[in-house]
């Protein structure tokens, strides 16, 4: 707020006003904020009032001061002011407002944030736990929160929705506790665990507080499930709305750091596949934070950037993924079809449909299963062009039509995961006009939508929105067969757990989906764990494949960014495969083996 414009200083009188509060079911409600005063001027003044009309003229109605320790005028300082006590007014509803006064003599600036109204009769040290995953009939391991009492009355109880459990001890547990008015002043640790009985399933409940037998505005929100560990992947999606750019994000690039740091941890996801990256050395940077083992790779190209060597990089929106080694392996990332620039840039191009160069991030990752083989899975990492224009659904249109096509080449009955900023609906679209998703060619050729409008009805991936479901989650055939029902949800969790989430940190929320590893019991599974294919690596322009398989297969190779380069079309093969291949520029190559009627990829890495 400011009296100032134009060069001038002028004499003003401006009222914020909150909406109508009602505060009855606090035990104490306390009010507090930030503020920061600079230039010279008069101080702003805190007020409440229960006879406000809500709107017109403020001064026609009744209004008591509040004071609190208010930064000095011209301090240039942010001040977290001590707690105001609202009790004496909780029995009305009331409204509270900030007046600021400047003359033509002096206009001071005031700066508000973090308006909070909460209890204070007690706090807790969190307000959400993920608690992880346990197996059905097990309890899971404990963590714990603190509650400090000050000024409870009588009795506070604590009560955990099932099948989440409470204790004092670590040792008994029981679905709520109790404490009494002897114990204010005094610090409780609780500890939490889930105890499921149902298999395979995502629980989001809550801890909730009791004062005398009436509920508290307080929570404490849980996270947990029933999905085993050793057989599930946790994957996360968000994105970071110009994640190191200050300018563009309009916030604090260290804040934002810090509350990325807080939202990925409390995931505790295996894969995070992000959009809207800027700084690539935050990223891992946000690696690191999150523990031994974790690793970052940031795409090599973006909006207007071919390569690390463009001028834009640096600055351009860029894809990246975070995982976990000690749980999966990189096999290997590349830009979907970003080979084909600069050679395709106009209309209907890859470069053109995919927002000047945004191409999809893929990630192919292998993770372990019982008796030493292995599972693969094929991410692609997107963030399609935004906005509501015709034009903008129609390169959406285009993007998913490529896409689809590429995906399908490369990885066709293969485990596929197609997730991200869609920037549209998978059902219908946002955009005036446009009844069909502009990703029909996607869901109509072997891939499931998991996050469809009619399932999620009346939920949001936007901040500031109802129903503006953009970031998604698709599967392929293949592995929806293997998806645990409903084990997808948006973690709208950060947006209450993280302070001022929209202005600090995102402007889209987050979305986590579980997947389940399985090995299917068909032909080609027998094939690889007794007659394997192994491709020489490295190796000095030979490609060598070594197999005790005694059936027919064929070999297609692929450049790291899905071009074809070599197909077999002679005669099926049996037994050893060599071919001189020394005509190809060093690098990593994929080899597709058919036999049977399946396939597998395996890399070759391939010097001189």
């Amino acid at each position: 707020m400011s009296g100032y414009s134009s060069g001038t200083n002028h004499t003003n009188e401006d009222w914020l006003i909150s909406p109508l509060v009602n505060a009855m079911s606090y035990a104490q409600p306390i009010f507090y904020f930030q503020s920061k005063s600079k230039y010279d001027g008069l101080p702003l003044g805190i007020y409440i009032s229960s006879n406000y009309s809500g709107s017109g003229n403020p001064n026609l109605a009744t209004w008591s001061s509040l004071t609190t320790n208010m930064p000095a005028v011209n301090s240039d300082s942010w001040t977290s002011v001590n707690p105001i006590d609202l009790t004496a007014f909780k029995n009305q509803n009331f409204y509270i407002a900030f007046k600021y006064s400047s003359t033509n003599a002096a206009a001071t600036t005031w700066t508000l944030d973090d308006i909070i109204l909460t209890e204070g009769a007690f706090q807790t040290s969190r307000s959400f736990i993920n608690i992880g995953q346990t197996n059905v009939g097990n309890h899971s391991s404990a963590d714990s929160f603190h509650v400090f009492m000050d000024g409870i009355q009588t009795q506070l109880k604590v009560v955990a929705e099932s099948p989440f459990e409470l204790s004092t001890d670590s040792i008994n547990y029981a679905s709520n506790l109790s404490f009494t008015s002897s114990q204010n002043g005094s610090n409780q640790t609780i500890w939490v665990r889930i105890s499921p009985t149902v298999a395979d399933k995502v629980f989001r409940k809550k801890i909730a507080f009791e004062q005398n037998g009436n509920p508290l505005p307080s929570s404490i929100e849980l996270l947990g499930t029933s999905l085993p560990e050793s057989s599930t992947l946790r994957v996360f999606t968000w994105n970071m709305r110009w994640f190191g750019d200050a300018s563009n994000c309009s916030c604090d690039t260290a804040l934002s750091f810090q509350h990325a740091v807080s939202v990925l941890s409390n995931a505790k996801a295996d894969v995070y596949c992000l959009q809207e990256v800027v700084d690539a050395s935050k990223i891992h940077q946000l690696a690191a934070r999150l523990g031994n083992g974790f690793k970052a790779v940031v795409s090599p190209f973006g909006s207007l950037a071919a390569d690390t060597n463009s001028g834009y990089y640096d600055g351009c929106q860029k894809l990246a993924y975070i995982y976990n080694s000690n749980k999966i392996q990189n096999l290997g990332t590349f830009g979907l079809l970003a080979s084909t620039y600069p050679n395709q840039t106009g209309s209907g191009s890859p470069y053109y449909c995919f927002s000047s160069g945004r191409y999809p991030f893929i990630m192919t990752l292998e993770w372990p299963l019982s008796g030493g083989q292995t599972d693969t899975l094929h991410i692609s990492n997107i963030h399609a062009k935004a906005l509501s224009s015709y034009t903008d659904y129609s390169r959406r249109e285009c993007a998913s039509d490529i896409m689809t096509d590429s995906l399908l080449a490369l990885y066709g009955g293969k485990r596929t995961l197609v997730i991200g900023d869609y920037n549209d609906y998978l059902e219908g679209s946002f955009v005036n006009g446009q009844t069909q998703t502009p990703y029909h060619s996607l869901l109509s050729h072997g891939f499931t939508g998991i996050t469809l409008p009619s399932i999620f009805a009346g939920q949001t991936t936007y901040m500031g929105s109802s129903d503006h479901l953009i970031d998604n989650v698709v599967l392929s055939n293949d592995l929806k067969a293997t998806y645990p029902d409903s084990s997808t949800f948006i973690f709208t969790e950060a947006t209450r757990f993280v302070t001022n989430y929209e202005n600090t940190s995102s402007d889209h929320i987050p979305v986590m989906t579980y997947l389940r590893k399985q090995l299917s019991t068909g032909v080609w599974d027998k094939v690889n764990e007794s007659q394997p294919f192994n491709v020489l690596n490295p190796s000095q322009g030979s490609l060598a494949i070594t197999t005790s398989y005694k059936g027919d297969y064929s070999v297609n190779l692929y450049t790291a960014d899905g071009n074809l380069i070599f197909k077999e079309d002679q005669a099926k093969h049996q037994g050893d495969f060599r071919v001189d291949l020394s005509s190809l520029p060093n690098g990593i190559y994929f080899v597709e083996v058919i036999a049977n009627k399946q396939r597998r990829m395996l890399k070759w890495l391939r010097f001189n």
